[in-house]
């Protein structure tokens, strides 16, 4: 399974981006916190899209195999810091991140594959307790 694909498919599909917006989002370096050209009129919520995203993508992977089990994301985003995102069931605390959004990229299909692995193993982990 290769991850990088999936998830782009998975935004294309069921998030109906087009695949320059996730390439220029989550596939390459920009300069600055999100693409100058797809910037809309809400920066924050720009921002709170590009960490949402990868994560909801984990999410519904694992509702798949944890139907019984609602996973939800929320993200505080910041455009001059860190931006918070936590992953949580109920009342268990399944992942937490904080990253600015400028570094929030993926340089290779390797990358997003090795991040989503983690991060899908670090909560998987949790679920199981």
């Amino acid at each position: 399974m290769t991850h990088a694909k999936d998830f782009r498919d998975y935004m294309v599909k069921e998030q109906e981006w087009c695949r320059d917006e996730v390439k220029a989002v989550w596939f390459k370096d920009g300069d600055g916190c999100y693409p100058a050209e797809y910037i809309g009129d809400d920066l924050l919520g720009d921002i709170i899209d590009k960490f949402y995203y990868p994560y909801a993508y984990l999410r519904d992977l694992l509702a798949k195999k944890y139907p019984n089990v609602n996973i939800y994301i929320v993200v505080m985003p910041s455009y001059e810091d860190h931006s918070q995102i936590v992953v949580y069931a109920g009342d268990r605390v399944l992942l937490t991140d904080d990253e600015k959004a400028w570094h929030f990229f993926f340089e290779t299909d390797k990358d997003f594959d090795e991040w989503a692995l983690e991060n899908l193993g670090i909560i998987e982990r949790k679920l199981q307790v």
